[in-house]
């Protein structure tokens, strides 16, 4: 498991990083003007963006599942479902390895690849590789 200092670190990075993400996604999606500027913030999940409801819907189905499953992970840990070790099943790494890594799923699903889902893939592998090394 990663040291203590490096899973502050990088939860701080994470928390932080989706916060501005996810800022910027309500200014495109919401305040943009009309003249289809909103569109382009699915650009990096299809770059055809031939039908933006489409891939608004399943933009939307993947974020949700994702945060969907990273807050499980964490409610099934935090209620003392215990591990051998003593501790809870899932702490933060372990749970955003997992739903990190079915997100990289959906998004190869659901959509052509990009470089967006390529970098998606390649972090949700090493945050595996990661968890299954220090198993």
């Amino acid at each position: 498991m990663p040291s203590g200092r490096y899973l502050r670190l990088s939860t701080f990075l994470f928390v932080f990083a989706y916060a501005c993400v996810h800022a910027n996604f309500l200014y495109q999606f919401s305040i943009a003007d009309e003249s289809g500027e909103a569109g382009r913030i699915f650009a990096k999940y299809d770059e055809q963006n031939t039908d933006r409801l489409r891939v608004a819907s399943r933009v939307y189905f993947t974020k949700a599942s994702w945060m969907f499953i990273l807050v499980l992970l964490q409610a099934l840990g935090a209620a003392g479902i215990k591990a051998e070790q003593g501790r809870g099943r899932f702490d933060f790494f372990e749970a955003m390895a997992a739903s990190t890594t079915i997100y990289a799923m959906e998004l190869l699903y659901f959509f052509p690849f990009t470089i967006y889902i390529g970098l998606n893939c390649l972090g949700a592998g090493a945050m595996l590789i990661t968890w299954l090394l220090n198993l």
